[in-house]
């Protein structure tokens, strides 16, 4: 699984978070399509109490909607499945996400 975190993408003010299924070795051991709970943490780098927690179920809507990105690989990696407005560019700086340029985001 790789993580893509896309700054403004589309111009729209937002930063977006996405995970992607990657062919792997022990994909024949995997049961088809993925379905898991994905958390997304992005750490308040000042004040630890207050860090933004974005949690999502994959749904059987989601697999009806998104089979290209749930199911087995067939290539390198399956598109990528997320959240193209996580937080707005605003937010970041303005509650104190970012820290020398760097933002920390956790994922589980």
């Amino acid at each position: 699984c790789q993580l893509y975190i896309i700054w403004d993408y589309n111009n729209t003010g937002n930063v977006g978070v996405f995970i992607v299924i990657m062919r792997g070795d022990f994909d024949a051991k995997l049961h088809w399509p993925i379905r898991c709970r994905c958390t997304f943490i992005l750490a308040n780098q000042i004040d630890s109490e207050d860090n933004l927690v974005e949690s999502d179920e994959i749904t059987k809507e989601d697999l009806e909607e998104y089979p290209e990105c749930l199911n087995r690989p067939t290539e390198y990696r399956n598109d990528g499945l997320g959240r193209s407005s996580f937080i707005s560019n605003t937010d970041i700086l303005g509650r104190k996400y970012c820290k020398q340029d760097s933002i920390t985001l956790h994922t589980s």
